[in-house]
């Protein structure tokens, strides 16, 4: 039950003691002062049963939360500090002798929020605060940037991920109904997922031996999940056992590691899935990594995987305005970076905070990226890769590498320029580049560079990428056998077997090849360098509130989280701000400020050292 309560002026006893000991600047005083009363106990009120025991105060366990995330706490220690601490006594309008409550009550706050999708509410509310301030504006310049999480859950093998989520099944099932687990399920079954699963215990042998091992306990594990996934479903089980969320997952990962078929006698067999299957029947999509937090995916960035989220995070990117954060989203490990365009863009205008210009990397740019942007009324600023020369020796190579590539790189600019397919290693000759083609999309023409007009002109559906790619609307231009068969410009992987040349580009090269002239122009470069400027919010996220791995297991819970990081330090910046210790945009390293050469540039330090000398 809540009584709503306003939270007051600042207690008597406290404010004397707080005036005395902390400075008018002070980050806690100026909360409690100006951000305390941001919310209120009615903004919450949904939340809440109409009877029952009485609730502490939402709006000032809003508060103490953000102060968690911004001193990085655990929910015990963070208590401590409410009971304890003057600054946080300030901050939260609290009397000195004010003993505090139950660590209990954030975690079952906090799953309120997530409940009732209310996470953003002190976010949004310090949004609003700051723009009556004036310290934010829409219609200019803003950056994003994204940033790889870690989940709270070891990374599994595919013997351990199946075996896992076998335990977590049995688990369940034992908590909700243990009787019907005694009666139905065999004993051998129980005690061989009774206890953490590590497959080197499993499985020592690392040779063909371990393989084959392997291969065997995949199998076995896949029909015992199959025959507990029956006898659950089987009508004279209670109903209330197929609605567990842990026989759900079951079945999802049975589904995506497994394939069941016939063999000639007509009996029902277990296979592994193979990368093609998968494919084929389309289970790759949204592959599970870990039964222990089913959200999480894994995914790759720099040639490097880990299982977990991704955080995008955008923020202010003007010289004379604070770098407040403005939009915050966490989403799947494998989505193309890309794809969060759109929700990004759909939150800023709601809080009228939509960019003019967009700053982003390369692995946000697609032609589609940059026309949807535009129709929102946004200039998407961000490289796209230029075209280049292909032999077909080297050709072949990258056509293998592109198949391992992550889904997060762009799948409308990968790959385009490669116009031709491999041909014989040893070969010199070049593949064309797209540009050297002439391309007429609004008659839907093509000539090649030997001025051959293109047979065919179609739009289809891209099925060879995996996430992100796959579904991807692509312009397959193709020329006939005999007008390729002669011509001096083929390679030689259309001349051996003779067939046609086949081009694949997007629907949207004209903004890309666009967007690749602007590239070679030097003030595209000098407004995009104030995009780097992210990489430090991201490193005081990493280094400052130790946000490399997530905390909680969920991506809703992840995403709290952050929003409660980006809340504390959007308080921070905008304290800071007011009272003028604004961040200088440049770095001078000590030895240049000894020497009186703050102006110095690389170029020139050899002279100005000279010089001082």
């Amino acid at each position: 039950m809540l009584t709503p309560r306003p939270l007051g002026p600042v207690p008597e006893d406290t404010r004397i003691l707080g005036h005395a000991l902390l400075d008018e600047n002070n980050l806690y005083r100026k909360i409690g002062d100006e951000y305390a009363e941001l919310v209120k106990d009615e903004d919450f009120a949904s939340m809440y049963s109409k009877t029952g025991q009485p609730g502490y105060s939402p709006a000032r366990l809003s508060i103490v939360i953000v102060l968690q995330a911004m001193e990085h706490l655990s929910d015990r220690v963070a208590v401590g500090m409410v009971r304890t601490r003057i600054d946080w006594k300030y901050a939260l309008h609290l009397p000195l002798e004010d003993d505090g409550f139950d660590a209990s009550v954030l975690s079952e706050f906090r799953s309120r929020l997530l409940s009732h999708q209310a996470e953003r509410k002190f976010f949004d509310a310090l949004l609003e605060k700051l723009k009556e301030k004036g310290m934010l504006k829409g219609r200019g310049l803003q950056r994003t940037d994204a940033l790889t999480i870690v989940a709270a859950a070891r990374e599994l093998n595919r013997l351990e991920v199946v075996m896992a989520t076998m335990r977590l099944a049995i688990v369940s099932l034992v908590e909700c109904d243990h009787k019907w687990v005694k009666e139905n399920l065999p004993t051998s079954l129980l005690e061989t997922y009774s206890e953490w699963v590590e497959s080197e215990r499993l499985v020592r042998d690392k040779g063909p031996g371990g393989k084959a091992e392997t291969e065997r306990l995949l199998r076995k594990t896949g029909r015992e999940g199959l025959d507990l996934l029956r006898r659950v479903k089987a009508e004279t089980a209670p109903a209330e056992l197929r609605q567990l969320e842990a026989i759900g997952t079951l079945e999802q990962v049975w589904k995506q590691q497994y394939l069941e078929v016939e063999d000639e006698e007509g009996q029902s067999l277990i296979v592994l899935h193979t990368k093609e299957s998968r494919q084929a029947g389309q289970v790759n999509r949204e592959l599970i990594s870990t039964p222990h937090d089913v959200e999480a995916r894994y995914g790759e960035k720099r040639g490097k995987g880990s299982t977990g989220y991704k955080l995008h995070l955008t923020e202010m990117a003007g010289e004379d305005e604070p770098a407040i954060i403005t939009d915050l989203d966490v989403v799947g490990g494998q989505h193309y970076d890309g794809a969060a365009l759109e929700g990004i863009h759909g939150r800023l205008k709601e809080r009228q905070l939509l960019p003019e210009e967009h700053l982003v990397d390369g692995g946000y740019v697609s032609g589609e990226a940059i026309a949807e942007s535009a129709s929102r009324e946004v200039k998407l600023v961000g490289p796209v890769r230029g075209a280049k020369q292909f032999t077909e020796a080297s050709e072949q190579v990258k056509a293998v590498a592109s198949e391992k590539r992550n889904a997060e790189l762009n799948p409308e600019t990968r790959g385009e320029e490669r116009v031709a397919g491999s041909g014989e290693s040893g070969s010199e000759r070049s593949c064309l580049g797209v540009e050297q083609f002439h391309l007429d999309f609004e008659r839907q023409v093509a000539i090649c560079p030997a001025g051959n007009a293109a047979n065919r002109w179609r739009l289809e559906q891209r099925r060879d990428r995996g996430v992100g790619g796959a579904g991807q609307a692509v312009i397959m231009i193709e020329w006939g056998q005999a007008k390729c068969r002669n011509c001096p410009k083929a390679p030689l992987s259309l001349l051996q077997p003779p067939r046609g040349r086949r081009v694949k580009i997007s629907p949207h090269y004209p903004e890309i090849a666009a967007r690749r002239a602007q590239q070679q122009e030097g003030e595209f470069w000098r407004k995009y360098r104030r995009r780097a400027g992210i990489e430090a919010t991201l490193s005081t996220v990493v280094r400052g509130h130790g946000g490399r791995r997530t905390p909680y297991r969920g991506q809703g819970k992840t995403r709290g989280h952050y929003l409660r990081v980006a809340t504390a330090i959007n308080l921070k910046r905008a304290i800071a701000w007011e009272a003028g210790q604004k961040p200088k945009r440049e770095r001078v390293i000590k030895m240049k400020k000894i020497l009186g050469m703050e102006q110095a540039t690389r170029k020139g330090w050899a002279r100005g050292a000279k010089a001082k000398a």
